[in-house]
């Protein structure tokens, strides 16, 4: 049984959030481990969904305070960038044990792990994906602009004014994607610079006002939000389907995001927002009297959401290097799916229980605990 305080830590949180934010980090992990293509498909709308969740936590934390732009920007980022780098290390070297003990070529060249650690995602290998990254500097750059969505919802104080405004400014965007197709850069790599750093920060941006906006919406106006984007995504479905002559999958408007993505990952988000939070309305009480241990691994997971996923990334090579390799049946994705997402879980566990544990006996953890906490436990 946990402990009063634990106990009532659990009741002050809003769990639609963390709720939310497990089934993002599931769905990220579900997108590497080879599901059929429909499922992949149906999935699709995980990166949104965190950086929409995002937008509601920072709004929630943010709302009464004033928001020093730089200090928050170089406390995120620091946050953010600190822990990756030092997974990163781990991660190359743990990849060069494993490889070396089943007698493989080491699948990654230095201009992969350069680029890992500038946060260029994208980037595979015959064995295994470097690219995972590529969700960290979204966040990076979403850290950019939340304090500036903040400050004009806050101005505008008006959710119908507020849209409208992030929808022009996805709106030019997009404009500012068709003209640089038209462009020919005698630098290269000038383009995607411009389209996957630059840029990538404005339809981020505007899910992180959409996420702002979730938390003080009715749900009637959610309702319109979720209807509205179905009807883009359909439109751009018939669009996509009487051109090319086939139903295509949102994947292919990822990189960078564009509406076919967004739009169906706005539906979805919304959607399943939705059904949370009447699910919580209408059993909360129930659910925290009677899944007490289940709830308490739902804010675990939302909590360490950052080393789950990092650590995910080293789970899915090692699982397709030695488990799918010598256990056919462990190849499917079911298989796949439940052992990388438990290995995954269960690493950052011991890896936060070690921590804690030297932060709190230790001198060195004594002296530098903010530190620790920083690079390991959040």
């Amino acid at each position: 049984m946990p402990p009063a305080d634990s106990q009532n830590s659990i009741q002050s949180r809003d769990l639609r959030f963390d709720i939310l934010k497990v089934l993002g980090l599931f769905c990220i992990i579900l997108a590497h481990v080879h599901p059929p293509s429909i499922i992949f498909q149906l999935r699709n709308f995980d990166v949104p969904l965190m950086v929409i969740i995002s937008g509601s936590v920072f709004y929630l934390s943010f709302r009464k305070k004033d928001l020093p732009f730089r200090r928050y920007f170089q406390k995120r980022v620091i946050r953010l960038v600190a822990p990756v780098w030092i997974f990163l290390i781990m991660f190359f070297v743990l990849i060069g044990v494993l490889f070396a003990a089943v007698k493989e070529p080491y699948p990654f060249a230095c201009s992969t792990i350069f680029e890992t650690f500038l946060l260029s995602g994208g980037v595979e290998s015959a064995n295994g994906s470097a690219g995972f990254v590529y969700i960290i500097r979204v966040f990076v750059l979403t850290a950019l602009v939340s304090p500036y969505i903040l400050s004009l919802y806050k101005k505008l104080n008006h959710e119908t004014l507020f849209l409208a405004l992030l929808t022009i400014f996805y709106i030019f965007y997009e404009l500012l994607l068709k003209f640089i197709d038209t462009i020919q850069f005698s630098l290269p790599g000038l383009e995607n610079l411009l389209k996957n750093y630059l840029l990538l920060s404005i339809p981020y941006g505007c899910l992180i006002g959409l996420g702002i906006v979730f938390t003080q919406a009715k749900k009637e106006f959610l309702v319109k939000i979720a209807l509205f984007s179905l009807g883009i995504f359909l439109a751009c479905m018939g669009y996509f389907l009487q051109t090319s002559g086939k139903l295509l999958t949102t994947q292919i408007a990822k990189y960078p995001p564009t509406l076919y993505y967004l739009s169906y990952a706005i539906f979805v988000s919304t959607l399943t927002y939705l059904i949370v939070d009447h699910v919580l309305e209408k059993y909360g009480n129930h659910f925290l009297a009677k899944f007490e241990r289940w709830i308490h691994m739902i804010v675990f997971i939302s909590q360490s959401s950052l080393w789950i996923y990092l650590w995910q990334s080293f789970w899915v090579i090692f699982w397709g290097l030695v488990p799918a390799h010598y256990v056919p049946w462990a190849n499917h994705f079911v298989v796949f799916f439940v052992g990388v997402a438990s290995l995954s879980i269960l690493t950052t566990y011991w890896q936060k229980r070690f921590f804690t544990k030297m932060i709190q006996t230790t001198s060195l953890g004594q002296k530098y605990p903010q530190i620790a906490t920083i690079l390991f436990l959040q």
